[in-house]
């Protein structure tokens, strides 16, 4: 696609990006593991990986690029929609499919997604954008454009006069030819001021900062951080934020020091995290430095980044689905987990273009447990994996009855979807999946890229009579109702 100088030094790859999901959730996992791939059998500077690309490309280009603001030294996005309302709103054009009211569970969800929500990580990364001046989605960029000036961000437009939705010759080779120039001369690899934004721990870091907790998940949160000594860290901006970490090497004075709003903190060596670095957590109303290992909860602990939600989560990196080989104590259920197991492995090979991987529930290993998230179909009753969690689940289920956030309900009308931290041994970093596939279901994947986004977030009461969610939510931080 588009120019290419034959004497450059570089390799130009084209991840797939899963499906037509606009390189959302499994979408943007595949473009880094595409580049990690890349990077392990050719010589690769990491520190001049550019990402550009045109249409849902550009998209993609948004939706990966500003998430993870130190791992690019440029973004050259060539006409992309950076939100699901705006774009979907279509400008008067009458074929893109509206997106209305939304309750609350999908509403939370849909910002985390949309590149407009992390906007204010383009101080640190540079970005030029390119379209065709009679592309009836240069609405799309006027739109970022003001959002970024809104943080405070000037944005680079390069626009092609008279050219509509394609990639015009000359307008790519300026962009390409400023890219590598912004590269050459990218931001520091170790910044003194890291500014950060995101909406979900799955993208929590950013140069030497990384955020570990969150007070409101799926809501903005932002750190300004500044390293204005070889052992000090000033933090004047910290919202909707319980806990962060500063990277060891950040701090290596003599008599390392975090203040926060002038709060002081002087930080103990022998409590320095050998993962995260220095972390720091608000406790009894005051910040304080935090060792992780004694700070945990008994049980799953507080959401952290990649153990965080929402269900689709789950379906970003490897899964097994478990079949249950038991009788379940209502037929009505075991009806629904058949159904909902045959509808998955439809979508995935139809859609995903792949063979489902499913096990009967007496076949799974330990070393499945310890990889997998494992996605559990059935009851208690019936699929034995099931049956091991459910006493570390917040849900009493038996042949009568389901509890869920406080409420009863018939055990023969209805089923907990949800998501947790798996409690089984070894899995300390995965999930378990109760009853669903991919929430946005197959009349998301067969129609347009921006309809794919979650349609529940860490739970639902599931009515087998309606086919539809009774009650519907996100657990807090410390995956609690």
């Amino acid at each position: 696609m588009g120019w290419r100088d034959p004497e450059a030094d570089y390799i130009e790859l084209y991840p797939m990006g899963r499906i037509t999901n606009g390189y959302r959730f499994a979408g943007h996992e595949d473009v880094y593991d595409a580049i990690d791939a890349v990077c392990r059998e050719y010589q690769i500077d990491r520190d001049q990986i550019m990402l550009r690309g045109f249409s849902m490309g550009a998209s993609g280009t948004w939706h990966v690029g500003l998430k993870r603001p130190d791992y690019f030294a440029a973004l050259g996005p060539y006409m992309g929609y950076v939100d699901t309302r705006f774009f979907a709103e279509g400008g008067g054009n009458a074929r893109l499919i509206r997106i209305g009211e939304l309750p609350d569970y999908q509403e939370r969800v849909l910002p985390t997604m949309d590149a407009i929500s992390y906007a204010a990580n383009a101080e640190s990364l540079p970005i030029i954008a390119a379209m065709g001046g009679a592309d009836p989605g240069i609405r799309n960029h006027e739109f970022m454009a003001k959002v970024l000036a809104k943080e405070g961000v000037q944005m680079n437009n390069l626009v092609a006069p008279g050219v509509g939705h394609r990639v015009d010759k000359t307008m790519h080779r300026a962009q390409v030819d400023l890219m590598a120039r912004e590269a050459q001369h990218r931001r520091s690899v170790d910044p003194k001021r890291v500014h950060f934004v995101t909406q979900s721990l799955r993208y929590s870091r950013s140069h030497w900062v990384e955020l570990l907790g969150l007070s409101q998940h799926d809501s903005r949160a932002e750190i300004v951080a500044e390293a204005t000594a070889s052992d000090r860290v000033d933090i004047s901006v910290l919202r909707n934020i319980t806990r962060f970490a500063v990277k060891a090497a950040r701090l290596a004075g003599p008599k390392p020091i975090i203040s926060i709003y002038g709060q002081e903190i002087v930080l103990d060596r022998a409590k320095v995290d050998s993962v995260h670095g220095w972390v720091v957590g608000l406790m009894g109303g005051r910040w304080q430095q935090v060792v992780l290992a004694e700070s945990m909860a008994k049980g799953p602990g507080r959401k952290r980044p990649g153990i965080q939600g929402p269900i689709d989560d789950a379906f970003t990196h490897a899964f097994l689905c478990v079949r249950g080989t038991g009788t379940a104590w209502n037929q009505n259920v075991a009806n629904y987990a058949d159904e909902k197991l045959n509808q998955l492995a439809y979508e995935w090979n139809r859609y995903w273009v792949g063979e489902l991987p499913i096990k009967d529930d007496r076949d799974v290993t330990a070393e499945d447990i310890r990889t997998k998230n494992l996605i559990l179909f059935g009851d208690p009753s019936s699929n034995s994996l099931i049956a091991r969690v459910m006493p570390d689940l917040p849900v009493t289920w038996d042949k009568q009855h389901l509890t869920m956030a406080g409420e009863d309900y018939d055990s023969a009308e209805n089923v907990p979807v949800m998501i947790y931290p798996s409690p089984l041994d070894g899995a300390k970093s995965r999930y378990v999946v109760l009853n669903t596939g991919h929430t946005f279901g197959e009349a998301a994947s067969s129609s347009v890229a921006y309809l794919i986004y979650p349609r529940l977030g860490d739970w639902a009461v599931w009515s087998l009579d309606n086919k539809s969610p009774r009650k519907a939510g996100h657990f807090d931080e410390m995956w609690q109702w």
